[in-house]
Formats: structure tokens, sequence, C-alpha cells
């Protein structure tokens, strides 16, 4: 396991204003190409998902078309997230049982497994700049999307 902080996206740096002020790579600057498509077995509730996040990350411009499976994965979990807290809204977070020392309070399993996909949820989400910090981080440039790639009085 690789030690220190991730990498910052290129794209997240140029629209930080490089902070660091360390040279970037000239492979890096170009933008997306192409958004993905979302492959034909994700359910109804992961397309609805996947169409929402494309759509902001697409905004960003931080989305190319080798992300598809990570964005499958992360539109994967949230739908699963929102149909065991459904799960859990309708049939509560315990249930009793007993035994030999009487009634017991327990949590239902489907709570851990909500918490895990919680965690999951804040990783992909902190690799994409889905975050509330990471958008602190986020300057906008006023050229409507523009990240300066094409103004050459822009210092990169």
């Amino acid at each position: 396991m690789a030690k220190g902080r991730k990498p910052t996206p290129t794209v997240i740096k140029l629209m930080t204003g490089n902070p660091g002020k360390r040279p970037i790579d000239a492979d890096t600057l170009t933008p997306p190409i192409e958004t993905p498509q979302p492959s034909a077995q994700l359910s109804a509730a992961s397309r609805a998902i996947w169409d929402e996040t494309v759509k902001e990350l697409e905004k960003l411009r931080v989305i190319a078309r080798i992300d598809k499976f990570q964005i499958e994965t992360y539109c994967n979990i949230v739908a699963r997230a929102q149909k065991i807290q459904k799960f859990l809204d309708e049939n509560g977070m315990t249930y009793l049982t007993r035994g030999k020392h009487g009634e017991m309070v327990r949590v239902r399993p489907e709570v851990s497994i909500l918490q895990d996909c919680e965690k999951q949820i804040r990783a992909f989400a902190s690799e994409w700049g889905m975050t509330a910090a990471s958008r602190t981080r986020v300057k906008t440039d006023p050229r409507q999307g523009s990240l300066g790639f094409d103004d050459p009085t822009a210092g990169y």
C-alpha cells in the first residue's frame, strides 16, 4: 500500500490553481475525449444514479471513458445503500430475540452492511471530487467550464 496522500487529478490541480506549483505533466492536460456509456446490466436504480453522477462529473470535466467500471461500481453501491436504508426504515434498526437469558435487542446485520456501503461511497466520492471538502478546494473558471487549455496566456 502506498504511503502519503493520493495524487490529485491534473484537472483538479488546474481548477484549484495548482497549489503545489509543481510542473504539470503535459500528457494529462488533454480534456476527456468521451463520456462512458453505462452497461446494459445496470439496474434501473443504478442507472438513475449513473445519469445524475455522470452529468455532474461532466461539468467538472473529470470523467473519461476508462472510468466506466469505477462509476458503475459507485452507482451499484449507492443503489444498494438506498435499498438497505429503505428496508431499515420499514423494519427498524433492531429486532428482538429470545434466549435462555430472556429477550435481547439485537442490531440488524443490514446496519453494518449499510455502514460498509457508506464507507465505500465516501472513498469513491473523495476520488472524484464529490465531497464537500473537495468542492471547497475547486475554483471554477468564469469561462463556463473552460480550463484554459486553448488559452496561451493561461500560464500552464
